[in-house]
């Protein structure tokens, strides 16, 4: 059977259940197809990533010694992802996060069939060659793209098209993170759409769908493991506190490194410069500290699991041992590095999220707080609990989304029996970031994605030939 029969095949089926399901049935179908497209797709991705960097580095990241060949890969990968995205792809998917929540907006649900791999492909390009960030932005967005062109093909009414989009995001979130309760949340609370009854009963489906097929097709293996999962102990509470204080005020730091460095690339007007600029940075840092590369999960799984040194690896300055102040030096340097990192990895010309990178910089905020109160106060703290808290904490505070941050945290890990701790750290980190900051780092990132897309209108307005149509009054005249 050739490829134009099994498409007349599907269609004649969508068809079938168009006619024969009531509008809620055929709404639910629709989300189920797009779970588990977004669920194969999540997993896709994941393993193409995956590939890249086995491909180039086989042995994995170097553990002593400088690694040369990381001089040049984060700059390939920037500079290969530009050209993909200018010149194959034609569009602009930075900060896919931030578009769609333009497009729910502006209800613009139609988006290129092309735009279901485009995103995938730019990512993997920008992560597996040394992208210091996260799979959820450009999954989010391919999400979009396979919502808006399923919702065609299944005829979905206009009026729901746009829902389509954050059906179809949220599904991409709960997939890559397996973290179906997280990947909805993120609808109302990121996206910051409002859906009736019918429309909530369809995005669950599809976060359930996508997160089943993803979680199946892994071999039922989680992205963070916590080996040996501990039960919530009260007098951690203070240290809570403190940590989601710390959380907070670094989180202010973060979103502020995010706005600048991102208006700084995005003033560069030749894009190649703009991808050389954003490579270089990016290759400097993870060159001399090589746990930067990639999103950084297996890192954090070792961390919680007892190896809270590990990230030390491979650094080029001298930090060696597990040391108590060998620790809180090198988690400050990365704690530092890791939001110009990620704002060269996903605003310079790459394709990259921003959820993963506030994970990682929560774990050594986590890691930073736990060593300095054990070593110095004589606490007894479990770093496991502040590892896992510090992450929910800086992902709540720098997105400004708690809900999100404390369920994809709980999913992703299964930390359920520290759900206090973590909702008490991403509170307080969350609360001192909306006290501080004017405006959170997302509205801004959609403020220069809805620039960005005005600008591409107005050169296509300007490149456009003039139509020419005859006046009311039989002349001639060019409108």
């Amino acid at each position: 059977m050739n490829s134009s029969a099994i498409v007349n095949r599907a269609m004649a089926m969508l068809r079938w259940i168009g006619m024969h399901l009531p509008a809620q049935g055929y709404l639910y179908t629709t989300a189920f197809f797009i779970g588990v497209a977004l669920g194969v797709l999540s997993w896709l991705l994941k393993w193409l990533i995956h590939l890249v960097t086995t491909l180039i580095l086989p042995h994995g990241l170097p553990t002593s010694g400088p690694d040369y060949l990381l001089l040049l890969t984060p700059v390939a990968g920037i500079m290969l992802t530009g050209i993909f995205v200018r010149y194959i792809l034609r569009d602009n998917i930075e900060h896919g996060i931030s578009r769609i929540v333009v497009r729910t907006h502006d209800n613009n649900p139609t988006m290129s069939p092309r735009l279901c791999f485009g995103a995938i492909i730019g990512s993997t390009l920008t992560l597996g060659m040394g992208g210091s960030a996260g799979t959820e932005g450009p999954i989010a967005y391919t999400g979009a793209a396979v919502g808006s062109n399923i919702g065609r093909l299944m005829r979905v009414p206009r009026d729901m098209m746009t829902a389509m989009l954050g059906i179809g995001a949220a599904a991409g979130t709960a997939g890559i993170f397996k973290a179906p309760i997280g990947g909805m949340i993120f609808t109302f609370e990121v996206l910051k759409m409002s859906l009736s009854t019918p429309l909530i009963v369809a995005t669950l489906i599809s976060c359930v769908t996508s997160s089943l097929v993803a979680y199946w097709m892994s071999g039922y293996t989680y992205d963070i493991q916590w080996v040996n999962a501990e039960l919530f102990d009260p007098h951690i509470i203070p240290g809570i506190i403190v940590l989601g204080v710390a959380c907070g005020l670094y989180a202010t730091y973060f979103s502020t490194v995010m706005t600048k460095m991102g208006d700084r690339y995005a003033s560069i007007p030749n894009p190649w410069l703009r991808n050389l600029a954003s490579g270089l940075m990016l290759a400097a840092m993870v060159f001399m500290f090589p746990s930067l590369y990639g999103e950084g999960f297996m890192m954090m799984t070792e961390m919680i699991n007892g190896q809270t040194d590990v990230f030390l690896d491979g650094c080029m300055i001298a930090l060696r041992g597990d040391t108590a102040m060998t620790v809180l030096v090198g988690a400050g340097v990365f704690l530092l590095l890791k939001s110009w990192a990620a704002c060269a990895s996903n605003s310079g010309g790459g394709v990259a999220g921003d959820f993963a990178p506030t994970f990682f910089a929560g774990a050594m905020m986590g890691l930073f707080v736990v060593t300095a109160a054990n070593t110095w106060f004589h606490t007894n703290y479990s770093p496991a609990v502040m590892i896992i808290v510090g992450m929910a904490a800086v992902m709540g505070g720098v997105i400004r989304a708690p809900l999100t941050a404390i369920f994809l945290t709980m999913e992703m890990t299964s930390s359920y029996n520290i759900f206090l701790p973590i909702v008490i750290g991403v509170t307080i980190s969350w609360g001192i970031v909306k006290l501080l900051t004017p405006r959170a780092f997302y509205d801004i990132a959609e403020s220069r994605a809805r620039n960005s897309a005005i600008d591409r209108s107005n050169a296509a307005a300007t490149t456009a030939p003039a139509t020419t149509t005859p006046p009311p009054d039989g002349g001639s005249g060019v409108v």
